[in-house]
């Protein structure tokens, strides 16, 4: 068991190839995060509010607020869609960094790997060489037939407003699910939903009951703790493998200006890539093309 009790892989993978192996047959029916293995799995509302020292028991009340707040704010041309579609509205709030409690994930086991490599990269150049288990990347993984099982046999009387599009898309539905105090865990993007979900295969993870924290409303699922529904695989790549991990899942198409659309995703992914951009200078100098 890992350190917060859920499954984790006795031997990490070192590499990218051992990475690929360990995923195996999860690809299908999964789903996945790619993070620093030191930090719990936890929402941004859930950081926001510790790190501001609110009382978990305010936390619904601040959620209303947030969103209230910015749906007052927004002007963009889905503006009717935001304030009838409080999914729709936090998962634009997500996107723009708010906080909500709505936690990333993608159907990609590479996306969810990428992401951990890329914060392995930027981790200071001390800790990066230092020898200490907490400074592993880590890529989780859920297997969402479980959510679902647990779901529609706990609260069989809210399944509709999950499966039937007429009803995702009514006003209110997703309050019927999520603003009570059930604890549990769900799978869930809006019916619309824009470029960066698209092409990240993003999705996320919806805590029921907002005054917890996402690992207690995880928790409260039967099996929790199996590695048939809940795994952590721990990434302990070297200096050398996270350049050579991010220069791969580059050639897969996956690196932070393909995920994140626009000049300022490839910008950012500049960085991750300065051997790839050495390469070609190089090249192109020994063409003389420089």
């Amino acid at each position: 068991m890992g350190s917060y009790g859920f499954h984790e892989d006795k031997k990490p993978a070192e590499n990218l190839a051992e990475f690929r192996r360990k995923i195996g047959d999860l690809e299908f029916g999964w789903v996945f995060r790619g993070q620093l293995s030191r930090y719990p799995l936890r929402t941004t509302l859930d950081r926001a509010c510790e790190n501001a020292g609110i009382d978990a028991d305010k936390k619904s009340l601040l959620e209303r607020e947030l969103l209230r707040q910015f749906c007052r704010w927004y002007d963009g041309q889905d503006r009717e869609l935001v304030e009838s579609d409080t999914l729709y509205c936090f998962a634009l709030m997500q996107h723009y960094g708010a906080p909500t409690r709505l936690l990333d994930w993608t159907y990609s086991p590479y996306v969810a790997a990428y992401f951990a490599l890329e914060a392995l990269h930027d981790l200071p150049g001390e800790e990066r060489e230092a020898e200490r288990d907490d400074l592993r990347g880590a890529v989780w993984c859920v297997n969402t037939d479980w959510l679902d099982d647990m779901f529609s046999n706990g609260y069989p009387n809210l399944v509709k407003y999950r499966k039937e599009d007429r009803l995702r898309k009514k006003e209110g539905s997703f309050e019927k699910v999520y603003m009570g105090s059930r604890k549990f865990v769900l799978t869930e993007n809006p019916y619309h939903f824009h470029t960066r979900l698209f092409v990240q295969q993003g999705v996320f993870l919806c805590p029921g009951d907002v005054s917890n924290k996402f690992e207690e409303n995880l928790r409260a699922y039967a099996g929790w703790g199996s590695e048939k529904n809940v795994r952590k695989i721990p990434l302990e790549f070297a200096r050398e493998e996270v350049k050579n991990g991010l220069l791969e899942l580059r050639r897969m198409n996956i690196y932070r200006g393909a995920l994140f659309p626009g000049l300022d995703g490839f910008a950012k992914s500049m960085k991750y890539l300065l051997p790839f951009y050495l390469k070609i200078a190089e090249l192109r100098q020994s063409r003389g093309q420089l």
